[in-house]
């Protein structure tokens, strides 16, 4: 089986956000891990965003996670929005 290992910047910022929740397949993973050997740009943007989402733990507390239902409303907002 062949698994597309070079992926594009725009796919790897994708993949590092989807990370922080733990969602990536072990194939993501890989590609991610390539492009970020790879690429300084978006390996700077996952260091960045990895100490974002540290100082905004920190500062608001790890339990404070959004409700299904608030994650449904932004989305619903998010769609409507884009069909404007």
């Amino acid at each position: 089986m062949f698994v597309k290992i070079m992926i594009t910047c725009k796919k790897a910022t994708e993949y590092i956000l989807k990370s922080e929740d733990g969602d990536l397949t072990n194939s993501q993973k890989r590609s991610l891990w390539f492009h970020l050997i790879i690429c300084r740009m978006c390996k700077r943007f996952d260091r960045q965003n990895t100490l974002l989402n540290a100082a905004l733990n920190k500062k608001v507390g790890a339990s404070s996670k959004l409700s299904d239902d608030d994650k449904n409303k932004m989305i619903r907002s998010m769609v409507e929005e884009k069909n404007d």
